[in-house]
């Protein structure tokens, strides 16, 4: 067994210090047992009778036994093959002695039991052995066994030798299950070993990996405190530039103006200076006056790009001739091709049906197209043509130019992009149009791509739908709206209705005095109906009439409110009542006491017609503008007209208001935007006074009067059948802006 345990755990030298420091003390536990044990028999045996004649025996055995197990126990440190061996030997001899002194053969009968420790002590080899020993002294006739036992047992040597043998088997075979179970121990020990280290191995990794997420956790941390300040960044800078394209449609087209008016006075009343301009000055003037104009619509593109992008330009839909809209951006472009001998034509069916869009927007993206077209083309022109689909219309614009490579199609469509980006790039041109078209185009639920083939030309094709898109019904609304009749059998439909079915619009009825809230919702709201009503006992007339899904009344309105409220808390089923306070130029103008509003540039008709659309007698103007070039430009228009004018003129708020009430004039042409005293101050003070209220004010200025985009500073809802919780709800979270950012509204454009 110690054999065995040594070659098995010979490779293991921490299990086998262990096994080895075991093997030491079970040898050691053993020794002491067998010889507690023969101690306890001597003394069961002295107290009977048989002690005192066997006496000297007794103590022979005993002390040949102590001194062999004495010898073991001072072996065992050194070597426990020799400490087991001793031991088997002195049991061996001492167990034969006993048998021959006390003439006892039933002594012998533990002679069988040696073997089979050691078998499970030292190992078969030594099993061997001691059978041997044994066998030798069973049949020795020095031990005198077998004379002994002879008359009494019969063949008695025999009967040990060959339980000595069984005994030994015996010892060998539990010798060999504890080797197995040892060795299985080993196996699932070590098996354990790799388990607990691939489990530490783990955790180390688990460990790793934790500090980790705690360090990408703490750098998303930062990460994210960088992107809220990046993102507080954005919206300043975004606001900034709103500022700046503000800034810019007052600070270019002040001086814009300045260079329109003046080249459009010496060109069309020249007779304002006395005498007859030189034609080569006209012509000189008359290329002023078109540049000027190039460069007030790059104003307005970049204006209209810079809407679009924060989501605030709307379009004005409506039903439209398609024909039409071609046929004046043709018209607008002609003077362009007959200039380069180039051919514009068109191919329309005369039939073609009306499409649902912004005419304004759709001739803008028209316009660019062609304009694109002709100044690229040196020979053969453009040709226009119009298809129409199922469910859209797509509009195609060839010409005839040099043609794109097909490595710049993909910047095309990107602001301010051209093909040839250098300076002293031949043809002139902002890089505006195609992004805007595209923007305009995508608004209309279509879009835009081209073919290009350089050389032979290009042609850009464009798609808008062709009609009103209508919502899906729901499978209950369609089962409800079906006709039913009493007399009617019903028949289970096998396939689906394919009829278009009847869809009602929503019809909204805006109280207001101005047309600010009715045009952004007729806008806005494609597939609502939107009626206009100035005071609000035709709202509730209208109301009782007709079914109405709501009344927004715009605070700016002619009407008693409460009465309002009243005559729609006794209605059955009264639709809801939102208030809010919405405002625009035509009714700030009103409460201003502005009679008209000119925004800049101003051209000498608009400024003429303004006046004479006063309605009562015009002698003397005043024009109050901190610029002199201003106040000159408009001296000029105003003596360049038929009537006679006597013009006032003031650079400063104080100084307008000393002569309006000193001099009385009949009109006031006002700048808003002068330091000071400005416009709006000026009006404010001119209201009080009651001796210069009533006097007529035309507003001047390049920003309009209702700065920034429009909002409502405040919103109230009257519903008059209760508002359900979830409604009351996700109206909560809509106006906190909870579970959303802030400038995560989808808006609709």
């Amino acid at each position: 067994m110690w054999l065995g345990l040594r070659v098995l755990l010979a490779s293991r030298s921490d299990l086998a210090a262990q096994a080895e420091e075991a093997l030491h003390e079970t040898t050691r536990l053993l020794i002491l047992g067998t010889c507690a044990v023969c101690i306890a028999c001597y003394g069961l045996i002295a107290v009977t009778p048989w002690w005192t004649a066997h006496v000297p025996g007794i103590w022979l055995t005993c002390i040949c036994y102590g001194a062999t197990c004495l010898l073991a126990l001072r072996l065992l440190p050194r070597s426990i093959l020799a400490a087991q061996s001793v031991w088997l030997a002195g049991l061996t001899f001492s167990v034969a002695l006993s048998a021959n002194i006390h003439h006892a053969p039933a002594v012998a009968i533990l002679l069988v039991l040696v073997p089979m420790a050691a078998a499970l002590t030292i190992g078969w080899p030594a099993a061997v052995l001691v059978e041997a020993a044994v066998a030798v002294l069973a049949w020795s006739p020095l031990v005198g066994l077998a004379s002994q036992a002879s008359t009494s047992v019969g063949s008695f040597p025999a009967v040990v030798t060959v339980a000595g043998a069984l005994s030994a088997a015996l010892g060998w075979g539990t010798a060999q299950a504890m080797a197995r179970i040892v060795h299985w121990a080993v196996r699932s020990w070590d098996q354990a070993c790799a388990t607990t280290e691939e489990v530490r191995n783990q955790r180390l990794e688990m460990k790793q990996v934790q500090e980790d997420l705690i360090l990408a956790n703490q750098e998303l941390s930062r990460l994210s405190d960088k992107l809220k300040q990046m993102w507080q960044i954005a919206q300043e800078a975004r606001q900034a530039k709103a500022e700046f394209v503000a800034n810019v449609s007052h600070e270019l087209r002040t001086p814009l103006n300045m260079i329109i008016g003046f080249a459009e006075l010496m060109t069309n009343a020249p007779r304002v200076y006395g005498r007859s301009l030189p034609p080569t000055l006209l012509a000189d003037i008359d290329a002023i006056h078109a540049n000027a104009q190039h460069l007030a619509r790059l104003v307005d593109d970049i204006l209209d790009l810079s809407q679009v992008e924060a989501g605030r330009m709307a379009l004005s839909k409506a039903w439209a001739s398609l024909t039409a809209i071609i046929e004046e951006a043709v018209h607008e472009v002609r003077p362009l091709y007959d200039s380069k001998r180039l051919y514009v034509r068109v191919d329309v069916p005369a039939d073609a049906p009306q499409v649902y869009c912004d005419a304004t927007r759709i001739r803008q993206v028209l316009l660019n197209l062609l304009s694109n077209a002709g100044r690229f083309m040196e020979h053969g022109g453009a040709h226009i043509r119009a298809e129409w689909e199922p469910d859209q219309v797509v509009v195609s614009v060839s010409d005839t130019g040099p043609g794109i490579p097909a490595e710049e199609v993909s910047r095309l469509f990107q602001p301010f992009s051209q093909l040839d980006g250098s300076i002293r790039r031949r043809h002139a041109g902002s890089g505006l149009g195609l992004c805007i078209s595209k923007q305009f185009v995508e608004m209309h639920g279509g879009r835009i791509w081209l073919e290009s083939e350089l050389g032979k030309g290009t042609t850009f094709h464009f798609s808008l739908p062709t009609g009103l898109p209508l919502a899906e019904p729901a499978a209950e609304d369609a089962a409800a709206t079906r006709f039913l009749s009493a007399e009617a059998e019903f028949r289970v439909r096998t396939r689906r209705f394919k009829a278009p079915l009847p869809q009602s619009m929503p019809r909204l009825v805006v109280v207001e005095r101005g047309q600010e809230l009715s045009r952004l919702l007729k806008r806005y709201l494609e597939d609502v109906q939107v009626e206009r009503i100035e005071g609000t006992r035709q709202a509730l007339e209208m109301v009782r009439e007709v079914p109405v899904s709501a009344v927004l009344v715009n605070g700016f309105c002619d009407g008693d409110l409460p009465s309002l409220d009243r005559g729609l808390a006794r209605l059955p089923g009264a639709p809801p009542v939102i208030t809010c306070w919405l405002a625009g130029d035509d009714l700030v103008a009103r409460d201003l006491g502005i009679a008209r509003y000119l925004p800049k540039p101003v051209t000498r008709r608009q400024l003429l017609s303004s006046i004479e659309a006063i309605g009562t007698p015009v002698r003397t103007i005043l024009l109050v503008d901190d610029e002199p070039e201003v106040l000159r430009l408009f001296t000029r228009m105003l003596y360049s007209g038929e009537r006679r004018y006597r013009v006032l003129r003031a650079t400063t708020g104080a100084r307008a208001l000393h002569l309006l009430r000193s001099e009385k004039p009949d009109v006031v042409i006002l700048d808003l935007v002068m330091p000071e005293v400005d416009g709006l101050q000026l009006l404010h003070e001119k209201a009080e006074d009651p001796a210069i209220e009533r006097i007529p004010v035309i507003a001047v200025s390049a920003k309009g009067l209702s700065a920034g985009p429009m909002r409502s500073d405040r919103i109230a809802i009257t519903s008059y059948g209760g508002v359900p919780l979830a409604d009351l709800l996700a109206c909560v979270r809509i106006v906190a802006g909870i579970g959303r950012e802030a400038d995560a509204v989808p808006r609709k454009v």
